[in-house]
């Protein structure tokens, strides 16, 4: 999870974020690039809450 986060923090948000500007700046579909915006953002929220339940189930535990 951690290495999820960090990826999600160095290049999936960043690369939204600029694909949201690039949008209003009328380059872009304002509605997909706010979709990818918050669809982004939620799911690194969702990392936080559900990693407790991954490390439980074995997913991305390191003990088999």
């Amino acid at each position: 999870m951690k290495w999820i986060r960090l990826i999600m923090c160095i290049f999936v948000i960043p690369a939204a974020f600029i694909f949201h500007l690039l949008a209003l700046l009328e380059i872009y579909s304002v509605f997909l690039s706010s979709l990818f915006l918050f669809l982004s953002i939620l799911f690194f929220i969702w990392t936080f809450h559900y990693s407790k339940t991954f490390n439980r189930s074995g997913l991305f535990s390191r003990r088999h």
